[in-house]
């Protein structure tokens, strides 16, 4: 039984490890590249986009194949028995095989190609939209916890305000409206904390969910220093997203897919052969020979065809065009947003917050020796709670600028991600 239990136990811790192999095996996401780094081995986003890159490269192998149509055998089998008592029989074996003497393989080719880079350059759009949302998730985490943590120091600072308070009405300095007063605020600091919990606990699910954290289980704490992202380097931000943006790589695409599209139906004008083989019996002779046959597309639907893909052809361009306009637009003003808000956080960073703490501190001291009132204080701490308030809006509005910054023009402004680690690209 011993043995037994030796056994199972070393059993149990072997599995232990297997399982824990993964978990080991990625940096607990802390930090924004921390929070890439796991999303690439557990993200299911991750698994979607390899399988979209393996699927677009299959189709345009199957496309562009060298033969349009595999190659066709058949086989005839036949008795006869006539009315006088005779018999035959017929055993014929054709082969035939279709083929583009004019090289129309060459521009289907060309068309396949021209899809795969399309596909995959659609596939790089979701990812880098996917990869500003997961940053935007990063950060918009680090600010509930810093939001969580300024409610935890203002119900503090109430608490200690109320401590106060009980104190001198104890000595005889203080009224009991000013007990109560201060109760009410010291609840109200308590209530704040828990809303403050929800978003916090909201904000770190959404993100454990879009990079694959396990369910039920608590992220860890996150790296605060990264509360604030840098403003990022625009100099020749329209020439630079020109050649990253993802919807004009998209329309380019498109529209080399168009040229090749239309390329490909005037080739399609062009006949088409079959050749076919058969050998056997007919009628008790043998029977061997060569069948060739041509088609004769353009009395067909490849003429009108060619109609279709030139007028394709010259809405890609049209749109090709328009995205470009769109891009100037969109461009200037995720930049002019992003350039006032980030101005707003430094004025926050610089002047206003850190003189928060020195303030309240100093109110407190003077309301213990009497020199100024409760109501004073309370005022005062409504504006220090509204100041660090606006500076949670304002660092919001800065995040959110920098993530229409990166999907406008496709540059990792906020997340620096790149897609080189994207799989299979």
């Amino acid at each position: 039984m011993r043995s037994n239990r030796v056994h199972v136990r070393s059993l149990g811790l072997l599995l232990a490890l297997v399982v824990a192999r993964p978990l080991a095996a990625s940096a607990e996401p802390r930090t924004l590249r921390e929070v890439f780094t796991y999303a690439r081995e557990h993200a299911p986003r991750f698994e979607i986009r390899r399988a979209q890159r393996d699927q677009v490269r299959a189709d345009a192998r199957v496309r562009g194949f060298w033969l349009p149509e595999p190659p066709r055998i058949a086989g005839e089998w036949t008795e006869r028995d006539a009315r006088n008592g005779a018999q035959s029989k017929d055993r014929v074996l054709e082969a035939s095989l279709a083929l583009e003497p004019f090289g129309q393989g060459i521009f289907r080719g060309r068309a396949a190609s021209a899809g795969r880079h399309l596909g995959l350059r659609e596939v790089d759009a979701q990812a880098r939209a996917w990869a500003a949302g997961v940053a935007w998730l990063h950060h918009e985490r680090l600010r509930q916890f810093w939001m969580h943590d300024r409610r935890l120091q203002q119900s503090e600072v109430a608490r200690r305000l109320h401590d106060v308070v009980q104190k001198r009405v104890e000595a005889g300095d203080a009224s009991g409206l000013e007990l109560d007063l201060a109760r009410v605020e010291a609840a109200e600091g308590r209530r704040r904390v828990l809303e403050s919990e929800g978003a916090k606990r909201g904000a770190s699910e959404r993100l454990a969910t879009a990079i694959g954290w396990p369910a039920a289980t608590e992220l860890p704490a996150p790296d605060s220093l990264e509360l604030v992202p840098s403003f990022p380097d625009t100099t020749r931000l329209f020439v630079r997203a020109l050649e990253q943006r993802p919807q004009l790589l998209v329309a380019r695409a498109a529209l080399r897919q168009g040229n090749a599209e239309a390329r490909l139906s005037r080739s399609r004008l062009l006949p088409e052969a079959e050749v076919g083989v058969f050998d056997g019996k007919d009628d008790g002779d043998d029977v061997s020979g060569l069948r060739l046959g041509l088609s004769v597309p353009f009395l067909g639907p490849p003429l009108v065809e060619t109609g279709a893909r030139a007028a394709e052809r010259r809405r890609l361009e049209a749109e090709s065009r328009a995205a470009t306009r769109d891009a100037q637009a969109e461009i200037a003003v995720a930049q002019t947003a992003t350039a006032v808000a980030s101005q707003q956080v430094a004025l926050y960073v610089q002047e206003i917050l850190p003189r928060i703490e020195g303030a309240r501190q100093r109110y407190q001291e003077a309301y213990s020796v009497g020199q100024v009132d409760l109501t004073t204080i309370l005022l005062s701490e409504q504006r220090y709670r509204d100041a660090e308030h606006s500076f949670a809006e304002v660092l919001g509005t800065y995040i959110d600028a920098l993530r229409e910054l990166e999907l406008a023009t496709g540059l990792p402004f906020l997340s620096g991600y790149s897609l080189d680690e994207e799989p299979n690209r």
